[in-house]
């Protein structure tokens, strides 16, 4: 295990204690996350113990939505003469990649008809960040599709509770010819993971896709009457109107 690394796969931390003059019995650790703090029970650490050393082995980190965190694991011990010493190691545990959140005015224009073009804005919740140049914001619209640059677009990134929050900002510039809009956004995190907002799950609950798509109308119905003519009387025997 190193220090400030991403996980994506299988991982079982160990603890190596060496030291001569110590009860190895007294060997501590302790396991806490960013978001999940201290982590008070571990099932399934496996410790082997001689005079001098001792190997503490955590079991793989289970593969859940919920396991994913920036992680601090601490490891103690003090001798005879009451030296103590104090390692730590932080990394993070990042599986499942990426979630969005809509802001709330980007939220309540999903699946709707607008008259205006709209702004759109989401942030990307990830645990241990994005890698520099991958992330990618595509506008479908109707048939084509048009990929943003950097300069197209406002990206902030910033710490969110010990993990990574990089926000979105599309000008309603690339939103003003009427027709039906679709809004992916695309990165690839530190751990590996590659995640859109059109993905099942990726929304802030994990329990579906965070997808933007609209459609913006700015022209008027048109309705017309036929076999008519305004201004004049006509005779005869109409047929009914109901």
């Amino acid at each position: 295990m190193k220090d400030k690394t991403a996980y994506a796969g299988d991982l079982a931390p160990s603890i190596s204690y060496a030291d001569q003059y110590a009860d190895m019995s007294k060997a501590t650790f302790i396991l806490t996350g960013a978001r999940r703090g201290l982590v008070k029970t571990i099932e399934g650490v496996k410790e082997k113990e001689t005079d001098e050393n001792k190997l503490v082995s955590l079991p793989d980190f289970s593969h859940q939505a919920q396991m994913d965190d920036v992680y601090t694991l601490e490891a103690r011990l003090t001798d005879f003469a009451g030296n103590t010493t104090t390692k730590d190691v932080t990394f993070s545990v990042n599986r499942f990649g990426s979630t969005y959140m809509l802001m709330s005015g980007t939220k309540i224009i999903r699946g709707r008809y607008l008259r205006e073009a709209p702004t759109v804005s989401l942030a990307e919740i990830n645990v241990s960040g994005l890698k520099p140049g991958t992330q990618s914001v595509s506008i479908l619209h109707d048939t084509s599709v048009q990929t943003l640059s950097a300069h197209d677009l406002t990206t902030t990134t910033s710490p969110d509770a010990g993990w990574s929050r990089t926000t979105y900002q599309i000008d309603r510039s690339h939103f003003t010819d009427n027709g039906y809009y679709r809004v992916v956004v695309r990165s690839v995190d530190q751990a590996g993971n590659v995640s859109t907002n059109t993905m099942d799950k990726k929304d802030e609950d994990r329990r579906a896709a965070a997808t933007v798509q609209f459609a913006v109308d700015t022209v008027d119905p048109y309705a017309v009457a036929t076999n008519i003519s305004g201004d004049s009387v006509y005779q005869g025997r109409p047929s009914r109107c109901t």
